[in-house]
């Protein structure tokens, strides 16, 4: 059975499913450089090492043009946060396991915010990004992820995450 890649378009015989998402055989790899102008997306990836690391980092840059902006933060839920739940927009998925796990902030784009949260394959890319980067910043539709390769899986899941996010976004028009 073909189905149809929701990130490049592209019609598939063998790829997979995440993040809520259909993909293709290359876009399952990360490779997604020049494959997201189909609906307005772009994605820079590049690697570097910091602070003699023996493990690299990735850097994920990546927009969409023609959807609504979107002005979020999204933190991964630690002990700390018990002072900051107080001062949080108490903007919640419904999800029990994603309102426990991440802390949103942003009020200014609140209602697709709202939207976008209730969705399980943004959940999910939400959960994934904030696992791997701790703090994930939305600003104006443009998407910034570093992330420590600490697995050879992350090459392909944080890119795919990350446009996972912008995905949902674009898709609401």
């Amino acid at each position: 059975m073909s189905t149809t890649c929701d990130l490049c378009g592209c019609a598939s015989q063998g790829g997979s499913r995440n993040f809520g998402l259909e993909f293709c055989e290359v876009c399952e790899t990360g490779q997604l450089s020049g494959r997201l102008h189909g609906w307005g997306g772009e994605c820079q990836m590049e690697e570097f090492i910091r602070n003699d690391d023996p493990e690299p980092f990735l850097r994920v840059v990546a927009s969409v043009t023609g959807a609504q902006p979107l002005m979020a933060t999204f933190e991964r839920r630690t002990a700390k946060h018990t002072l900051k739940r107080l001062f949080s927009s108490k903007i919640k998925s419904g999800d029990a396991l994603f309102d426990q796990s991440v802390i949103i902030t942003g009020s200014r784009t609140r209602p697709v915010l709202e939207t976008l949260v209730r969705h399980d394959g943004f959940q999910s890319a939400v959960m994934s990004l904030t696992a791997h980067g701790d703090v994930v910043t939305v600003n104006s539709s443009r998407l910034t992820v570093v992330a420590q390769l600490t697995d050879f899986d992350l090459r392909a899941e944080v890119p795919l995450a990350t446009v996972a996010v912008l995905r949902h976004l674009a898709r609401l028009g």
